[in-house]
């Protein structure tokens, strides 16, 4: 690929053009918030940022009580880790449940969360059964947050597994 700045000619390598086509999808993603870009950007607007695979979610901060504390996901939905359905990706931020949140954990391809009643949730890609259920399998995901029992301090995402300390 080529550019022409005006002043010369530039050659573009693949991995740059990949680059720019992310750059413009975080850049989509950032405009798709309910707040203006330069905003969204900051760092005071989330209490807390994880990603892992391909999919990235925050617990936001906020004035509002009503978004104070909300879980946002997006990237690529494989298996229903963004919360959402199977197949779909979410390019725009999007809200993961109507509860509040301590913190967040992202997985390759399942996320586990502690609520600020320290119950912990899972949900995503549970076929070596990290979402911790009790059950492990191929059709055996979870779409959405999915509470375990007992009450919870802290939670790592890993791979195909999950750690807790409760």
């Amino acid at each position: 690929v080529e550019i022409d700045s005006g002043s010369e000619m530039t050659r573009v390598t693949p991995h740059v053009v990949r680059l720019l086509g992310a750059l413009a999808m975080v850049l989509a993603m950032l405009a798709a918030t309910p707040t203006t870009p330069a905003e969204a950007a900051s760092p005071r607007l989330w209490r807390a940022v994880d990603t892992g695979g391909d999919q990235t979610c925050a617990i936001r901060r906020s004035g509002d009580p009503r978004l104070d504390r909300g879980l946002y996901c997006w990237g690529s939905n494989s298996n229903g880790v963004l919360g959402q359905s199977y197949s779909s990706e979410r390019l725009g931020v999007t809200r993961v449940g109507a509860g509040r949140w301590q913190s967040i954990s992202v997985g390759v391809s399942h996320v586990c969360g502690i609520g600020m009643s320290r119950t912990m949730y899972c949900w995503g890609w549970n076929r070596d059964g990290a979402i911790g259920d009790g059950r492990k399998g191929m059709l055996l995901n979870r779409i959405g947050p999915h509470a375990l029992p007992g009450s919870w301090r802290s939670v790592s995402a890993g791979g195909l597994h999950t750690c807790g300390i409760g």
